[in-house]
């Protein structure tokens, strides 16, 4: 029978330390990185046009077809605010964002003055927890 307990020095001799080639192709090839390195100045373009109403960002973004999910990728990468947070985020939505009436908002400040963000849509987990 073989000896399935092994210490370090075995396990090291057999295993292979570094990504393959073609692991590390076709990680690039799905990396988002690249798609954002690209888009960046278009990304910054938007959020300076957006100079007398932060709402005027979802027309600048329509009207220039920047897609919506790259877009909040850029927000997250400023942010600092990762894919594994943002999941978690929908589990845990009716505890982070404030609730009127079943209407789920933000409030936020910008440029010195308070706005508030109802969503137009909910992830589908919550949404149907809601209205059952």
């Amino acid at each position: 029978m073989t000896n399935y307990n092994r210490n370090i020095d075995n396990l090291e001799k057999k295993a292979v330390l570094w990504w393959p080639e073609n692991l590390n192709q076709a990680n690039a090839s799905i990396s988002v990185v690249p798609k954002l390195l690209k888009t960046q100045d278009d990304f910054f373009k938007i959020i300076a046009l957006a100079k007398q109403n932060p709402y005027q960002v979802f027309d600048l973004i329509e009207a220039s077809k920047f897609l919506a999910n790259l877009f909040l990728k850029h927000l997250c990468v400023l942010a600092d605010y990762g894919g594994e947070p943002i999941q978690r985020l929908g589990k845990a939505f009716k505890s982070i964002f404030c609730s009127n009436n079943g209407k789920f908002f933000i409030s936020f400040t910008w440029q010195s003055h308070d706005y508030v963000y109802e969503f137009q849509s909910l992830p589908l987990r919550l949404y149907c927890s809601i209205f059952r």
